[in-house]
């Protein structure tokens, strides 16, 4: 296996972190496996007649359509990849799944995924919002795209396990590749002392900024010198107000002073706290760990697989409440010999299993093993 479509709905330009950090890296280190034709952006705009009869069912009281993957939408998109793939290459490796799963390649196809779509729309997504029929038709089209894949590499074992439950798919071709943060790793932990707090999330109220700021107050109390740092969306006026809190706004990785000032924010902070209640894989605690900075999040979604409880971090039971963060943090600041050798574990953990180039190795080998007929061989 030689030369494969690298096929993505998004910029390779587009440096932003999260999704589109993944797209950068995966391209980057496939590059250095297999000859690369890069495939996109291939992302059509809106079906806007199916938008606009959402629009009007939800406005009658009827539940709306997932229009973004209307029927007519992913038919285009299957038709603009027929036409720009290469018929030469040996396979198709594909950014993400549910924009490509009414394209039937005729050739093997690799697939990486955060997660499926039903988890989706049950992390970001009430269902009842939408037709039942509609969900379904996008569920079916999923389930047999994922089936008929060579291989489906995920982030987290979670995820890959939420597919197996939502869709009853069969996890013969499924793998646990693992995800990295969208960082260069810096040579060592430069943090000296200081207990900044760092809260990085686009949707402050969804990712439990409310909670961390509770925690902070908390936490002020014992230690007055606490500061709290906000990376992302923006808090109400009140937060910004408390004596310590500090708002950084959105931090572009794309943008060199503000790559910058985010290594600096994630060298320099005690803990990354993040109190998400909808969230897949969150990379921020990866990217954390680069620097020695240990996460305090919930046991929930693939976040288990990135922080060990006690080790590189602490996770939290739910149902989530600013008094357990607290009590984390309090127990950190005041055992400095634990502190110490969790910023260790953590930064351990992150550099040897969670980097791109690691991923990326197990993403080949698997391509390569299934090119030589080694059908069962694992990562």
């Amino acid at each position: 296996m030689k030369r494969v479509n690298y096929i993505s709905s998004l910029d390779l330009n587009l440096k932003t972190g999260g999704w589109s950090g993944v797209n950068v890296a995966l391209h980057g280190i496939l590059g250095k496996h297999f000859e690369l034709n890069s495939v996109g952006p291939i992302n059509p705009g809106s079906d806007y007649p199916a938008k606009v009869i959402s629009k009007l069912r939800r406005k009658s009281g009827s539940p709306g359509s997932f229009h973004f993957f209307s029927q007519r939408r992913l038919t285009k998109i299957s038709n603009m990849v027929a036409e720009k793939a290469d018929s030469h290459a040996d396979c198709d490796f594909f950014h993400g799944s549910t924009p490509w799963i009414l394209f039937d390649s005729p050739r093997p196809y690799f697939v990486y995924v955060d997660t499926c779509f039903s988890t989706y729309i049950d992390v970001y997504h009430d269902r009842s919002n939408f037709a039942e029929k509609d969900l379904e038709r996008i569920f079916k089209a999923e389930s047999r795209w994922l089936s008929r894949a060579s291989r489906v590499f995920f982030g987290t074992q979670w995820a890959l396990e939420q597919v197996v439950n939502d869709y009853s798919v069969s996890p013969a071709n499924l793998r646990v590749a693992g995800a990295a943060g969208s960082m260069t790793l810096p040579e060592s932990d430069r943090y000296e002392d200081g207990m900044s707090l760092l809260f990085i999330a686009f949707d402050f109220e969804r990712k439990g900024g409310g909670i961390c700021v509770d925690a902070f107050r908390k936490v002020k109390t014992q230690f007055p010198e606490v500061q709290l740092v906000i990376v992302g969306g923006r808090p109400n006026d009140e937060i910004l107000g408390l004596n310590g809190v500090r708002y950084e706004g959105f931090l572009s990785k794309s943008i060199p002073a503000e790559l910058k000032r985010l290594e600096e924010l994630y060298a320099t902070a005690f803990a990354l706290i993040h109190p998400t209640s909808s969230d897949i894989q969150p990379l921020v605690i990866s990217e954390a760990g680069y620097f020695g900075c240990p996460a305090i999040a919930p046991r929930s979604f693939g976040i288990p697989e990135l922080t060990h409880d006690g080790v590189t971090g602490f996770l939290i039971d739910l149902p989530l409440q600013a008094e357990k963060f607290a009590e984390r943090i309090i127990q950190l600041a005041t055992d400095r010999a634990m502190y110490l050798e969790m910023r260790k574990s953590a930064r351990t953990n992150a550099v040897e299993t969670q980097t791109w180039p690691a991923v990326g190795e197990r993403i080949a080998r698997e391509m390569r093993a299934f090119s030589n007929g080694n059908i069962g061989e694992n990562c």
